[in-house]
Formats: C-alpha cells, sequence, structure tokens
C-alpha cells in the first residue's frame, strides 16, 4: 500500500457527530491540564499527558506519535500522527504562541494521507487553549483522479519524459493535495537523489555572479520546479522567464499543484 498508519487496529472514518463528540472531551481535558500545568511546556509533555488524561476518562485506543509511512516505488517517508484516539480521531498539538496556516496545512496533510476526513488542532502555547477544527470532503479515491494540463510543456528528450511520468505516477498512487515537500523529495530521490539533482546555480548581473540558487537539475541544461500557486499562472510563468536571464540554464521544467490540477509547463530562456 502507498500509506501505511502502523496501528494495532483498523482505522475508522468517524460521522461529523462522532467526531466533535471526542473531540469535545478531548479538549475538555486539555483545557483541565492547560489550567492546572500552564503552557509553558514542550509538545512532547503535551502529548503524553493528553493521552494519559485520555484515558483516565475513559477514551480508547489513545495511541501517541502514531507512524504513516508513505511509499512509492524506492521512496519512503514517515510522518508521525501526535494523537490518535478512538480508532479516528486524529489531533494535532502544538505549543506556541499562536496556531499559523502551516498547522493547518500539516494537520489537513495528516487527514488526507489517512483518510480519516475530520482532525483538530490544539495548541497549548498561549494563555489558554486554542483549537481550530481541520476537515476534508475528499476521498482517497478522489484524490487520485487529477487533472492534467501539458498544452504549454515541451520535452527536449528522455529526462523530460521520466520526470513527467514520475509525477504522475506518483499523485496517481498517493494522491494529490499533499504537502509539496512530499512530491518534491520524492521525484528528486526518484531522479537520482539530492547528491545528482540539487545544485548551486550561479545567478549573473551585469556579467557578475552575485549570488547561487540551489535548484534541482534533472539534466546539465535544464532545472525543475514543483510549486502549489492557486489560480492564474502568468505571472509565474514571468518571473520564471526573468531568472532564466540570469542563469546558465536553457529551461525550466515547471510542475504546479493546484489541488487536484497539475499543469507542467516549460519556461525556455529568451535572449
Amino acid at each position: 500500500m502507498p500509506v501505511e498508519v502502523q496501528t494495532e487496529y483498523d482505522l475508522m472514518v468517524m460521522t461529523e457527530e462522532h467526531f466533535k463528540e471526542v473531540a469535545y472531551a478531548v479538549t475538555g481535558v486539555a483545557f483541565d491540564l492547560h489550567n492546572q500545568l500552564g503552557g509553558l511546556h514542550r509538545e512532547e509533555t503535551w502529548k503524553q499527558a493528553l493521552a494519559a488524561g485520555c484515558r483516565e476518562i475513559g477514551l480508547e485506543n489513545v495511541d501517541v506519535e502514531v507512524p504513516v509511512i508513505v511509499r512509492f516505488l524506492d521512496f519512503t517517508k514517515e510522518y508521525r500522527l501526535d494523537l490518535l484516539v478512538e480508532c479516528g480521531a486524529l489531533f494535532e498539538l502544538k505549543a506556541t504562541a499562536a496556531l499559523h496556516d502551516q498547522h493547518y496545512a500539516q494537520t489537513l496533510n495528516y487527514i488526507h494521507l489517512t483518510g480519516l476526513r475530520r482532525g483538530k488542532l490544539l495548541n497549548f502555547g498561549g494563555d489558554q487553549v486554542e483549537s481550530r477544527f481541520v476537515s476534508t470532503t475528499l476521498s482517497q479515491a478522489d484524490r487520485r483522479n487529477a487533472t492534467v494540463k501539458d498544452d504549454c510543456w515541451k520535452s527536449f528528450d528522455s529526462r523530460d519524459v521520466e520526470l513527467k511520468v514520475v509525477l504522475i505516477e506518483l499523485v496517481h498512487d498517493v494522491g494529490a493535495c499533499l504537502t509539496l515537500d512530499l512530491y518534491r523529495e520524492a521525484v528528486v530521490h526518484l531522479l537520482g537523489g539530492a547528491v545528482q539533482v540539487v545544485r548551486d546555480v550561479p545567478i549573473s548581473l551585469k556579467d557578475d555572479v552575485i549570488g547561487y540558487e540551489k535548484m534541482n537539475l534533472h539534466s546539465p541544461e535544464r532545472a525543475f520546479l514543483i510549486t502549489g500557486y492557486r489560480g492564474n499562472l502568468t505571472g509565474v510563468a514571468g518571473h520564471l522567464s526573468r531568472l532564466l536571464k540570469h542563469i546558465p540554464l536553457e529551461a525550466i521544467q515547471w510542475i504546479n499543484l493546484d489541488k487536484r490540477n497539475i499543469t507542467f509547463q516549460t519556461v525556455e530562456r529568451t535572449d
């Protein structure tokens, strides 16, 4: 299986009502603990304390740091779920000043990987516990059904073909809507690994090198870029065209993942 959640029991996709019941109980424990302990503790402390508190009130199958393994060909990546309660209620814990969009994105990534549909963020780092529900309507099958747009893509040789095929097969296998780092790491690995792919590319201005940018090169002449921009991509293409005027490459093979829409576009140097 492309994604394996390593638990001793089968996961259960909870109804919204069931999840809210469990989340209400867990959040109550979180508030009680915060009132007792204050907010100046590490995430690990909160995980263990919250798990123990959940067991004390009778919640079942309370697991901490549940491994989630993603596999595609010979690529493997491991994630850890902070707290999993009653076979299907996922909780991500933070100990920071405030919750941010990246925390929401991380939790949504775990929800998509597990197929559980619902989760909750709990932040213990403020004056009181901050919480946020996270959910999706997409099933695992929905996420594997991506739309490909490639009318602006040009394959110069077999390496471009391989890049495109790898990305499409990866999304078909593990699904769309996951964090970009997962797709980037997988593609870099499958194209030879960071040692072969990641390069410091010189940036020149008026014939002087002004710095270096780390870029992923699948050939000596071309880089590939995986992004997650939403909406109109014209402006981004313009920035890439300007970049090419200052680096010693002939083209950038650009792959944009916008939810379940994959756009392949070649941006060539125009001297």
